[in-house]
């Protein structure tokens, strides 16, 4: 059953994403803009998903799909920098609708998927990424927001500049985003209609609603009701 779902899974992701059954071209120099990172030059923590450059894919909302380019998802600034020839940070010229890189956390590495283009919600924009945890018909997605916060140390004029990071979680179901708070409550009331057999599901396989990993399996089985 489980081999089935992961390959479900799988032929999901690869119908929806951007990245099949498009040209590859290649990033240059041309297709950029230039980035300034010296407005990061004294903040506490990092801004970015990932503070070194990553071997990833990205698609353009033009249609230009780029593949195995050196980039960097700036998440404060919410925009996807690519690495020039001669070592420069670049944004794209063209709007970016997806990419994917590869993340390692806690010596494990996944694949993650970053995209655009969802309703509006929360003060959240179409323009803005939201990570694709589940890409079935109803899907489950992650927003991580970072902004810069100034402060000063009790009696000292020193300001100190620290990266905050927000995540939230959304489900979209029939072309409108709902809120959550992950975990098992939230997920069934969100998947209402087929409660049951998910709790069934999360039981029998225990599953834990609060961890992305297990959020993507629970939204495989749903779609595949």
């Amino acid at each position: 059953m489980k081999k089935i779902q992961t390959l479900f899974f799988v032929v999901l992701v690869m119908a929806a994403s951007s990245f099949v059954a498009h040209g590859q071209g290649i990033v240059t120099s041309n297709q950029g803009t230039p980035f300034t990172s010296q407005v990061y030059a004294e903040v506490n923590g990092s801004p970015y998903l990932s503070s070194r450059w990553v071997t990833g894919n990205v698609a353009l909302k033009d249609g230009q799909i780029y593949k195995s380019v050196e980039i960097k998802y700036d998440q404060v600034g919410d925009q996807l920098l690519f690495k020039a020839d001669n070592g420069d940070s670049l944004l794209f010229a063209q709007p970016v609708h997806e990419f994917e890189l590869p993340v390692t956390e806690k010596g494990k590495t996944t694949t993650r998927n970053y995209r655009n283009g969802f309703p509006a919600v929360n003060g959240n924009t179409t323009n803005n990424f939201y990570e694709v945890i589940n890409d079935g018909k109803v899907k489950i997605l992650k927003r991580t927001k970072k902004n810069i916060q100034s402060h000063k140390d009790y009696s000292s004029a020193n300001v100190i500049n620290d990266i905050n990071t927000n995540t939230t979680y959304y489900v979209l179901k029939d072309n409108t985003m709902t809120l959550i708070k992950p975990g098992s409550k939230t997920i069934l009331e969100a998947l209402s209609d087929k409660s049951a057999e998910v709790a069934k599901y999360i039981k029998d396989n225990n599953l834990d609603a609060r961890q992305d990993a297990d959020l993507g399996k629970i939204f495989t089985y749903y779609n595949s009701l």
